[in-house]
C-alpha cells in the first residue's frame, strides 16, 4: 500500500530562462518540486491508529 501521508523524497528542478539581449545573463528562473510517496510504514506513521491507517478520517 502506498502511503498518502508520508513522502520519502523530494526532487527540485530549476529551469533558467536567459535574457534575450544577453544570453549569458539569467532573466528569471522556474522551480519545479516533485514529491514521491513511500510504502505504508504502518506503526511508524502519524496517522496509524488502532491497527489501521486513519488518513481519510481526518
Amino acid at each position: 500500500m502506498i502511503c498518502p501521508y508520508v513522502q520519502s523524497s523530494c526532487i527540485s528542478v530549476q529551469q533558467n530562462i536567459p535574457n534575450e539581449d544577453n544570453p549569458e545573463e539569467i532573466k528569471q528562473y522556474r522551480t519545479f518540486t516533485f514529491w514521491t510517496n513511500m510504502e505504508c510504514p504502518k506503526e511508524k506513521c502519524g496517522v496509524w491508529f488502532k491497527g489501521r491507517c486513519r488518513y481519510k478520517e481526518q
